[in-house]
């Protein structure tokens, strides 16, 4: 994400889940941009230097029968700086029918 002097006219990736069941996330380090939702509010995901954010999915929302929940999240760009995002998907096969685990 390049840096915008105006970040507020501009959207660097749309509020969503994913749909996978889980998210491995690396971020710049010290720059903001990943957001998620909290009690109704974006609330910021810092960076923290040599480290991964784990995102859970829809699929671990599913598999887990609610007790794990699919964050909502988004990115917004940022003003002084460029920011590079590197995100690894993990999940079954497409094809592959899921449900919750029973003993859940």
């Amino acid at each position: 994400y390049p840096p915008c002097p105006r970040p507020e006219i501009t959207l660097g990736l749309a509020a969503h889940t994913d749909p996978n069941l889980l998210t491995v996330l690396l971020q710049s380090d010290g720059v903001t941009g990943l957001q998620i939702m909290k009690d109704e509010q974006w609330v910021a995901v810092n960076p923290v230097p040599n480290s991964f954010v784990i995102n859970l999915g829809d699929q671990m929302q599913v598999l887990s029968n609610g007790r794990y929940k699919s964050v909502q999240h988004r990115a917004v760009t940022n003003k002084d700086e460029a920011r590079v995002s590197i995100a690894m998907f993990h999940g079954p096969d497409e094809d592959t029918i899921i449900g919750p685990i029973e003993e859940l």
